[in-house]
């Protein structure tokens, strides 16, 4: 069964995918139905996930002076 769905798109983004739909011989539905299943159906590896391909970047180093810098801000905004 087909349902109806609206979206709101770039003006820039409609008009260069119609110009791709028509060239291809397709609607603009069945490409978006398309990369619809396409993402459905991609299965997250670990290296897809954002958090595994960051896992590591952000090495643990001191933080002490941005601490500091927090612990001054705090005492001299609400005498903590």
């Amino acid at each position: 069964m087909l349902i109806k769905l609206n979206i709101t798109v770039e003006e820039e983004i409609v008009n260069k995918i119609k110009i791709f739909a028509k060239k291809h011989n397709r609607s603009v539905s069945k490409i978006v139905e398309e990369q619809f299943k396409a993402i459905l159906n991609k299965q997250p590896s670990k290296k897809n996930l954002f958090s595994e391909r960051a896992a590591g970047i952000i090495k643990e180093k001191k933080f002490n002076s941005l601490d500091k810098l927090r612990d001054k801000y705090l005492k001299e905004e609400y005498d903590l």
